[in-house]
């Protein structure tokens, strides 16, 4: 009852107080920072194996399935998705954030050289 009896007495203090409040809150939306595009990378490293004439079966077998566990043993991995081809094998490796990617593309060459 306080707010409504003062607002009826004093109009013109309730107005300003009003109006001071908005002003506030428009020069502080003005000020504030906000980078609304942050600069961010997903840690990602993409593999496409060529096998030509080979059907999907094959591919998954004989390359999919080993590439998949030789590389779950990198440090870091969070996902692996692959998809087999007629002809080729392609993989998605996530990796957790933090990971240097230039560092991780070259563990991960390593590692399927050694397949």
């Amino acid at each position: 009852m306080g707010l409504t009896r003062t607002a009826i007495r004093r109009p013109l203090a309730t107005t300003m107080i009003f109006l001071a409040l908005i002003l506030l809150g428009i020069q502080s939306y003005v000020r504030m920072r906000v980078d609304r595009f942050p600069n961010i990378s997903f840690p990602i490293v993409f593999v496409q194996i060529d096998w030509p004439g080979a059907s999907p079966d094959s591919v998954e077998q004989s390359i999919i399935i080993p590439a998949e566990n030789t590389l779950s043993g990198l440090s870091g991995v969070q996902r692996i998705d692959a998809t087999a081809l007629q002809g080729s094998a392609r993989l998605t490796i996530n990796f957790v954030d933090g990971i240097d990617v230039n560092q991780a593309a070259i563990d991960t060459q390593r590692q399927l050289a050694k397949i």
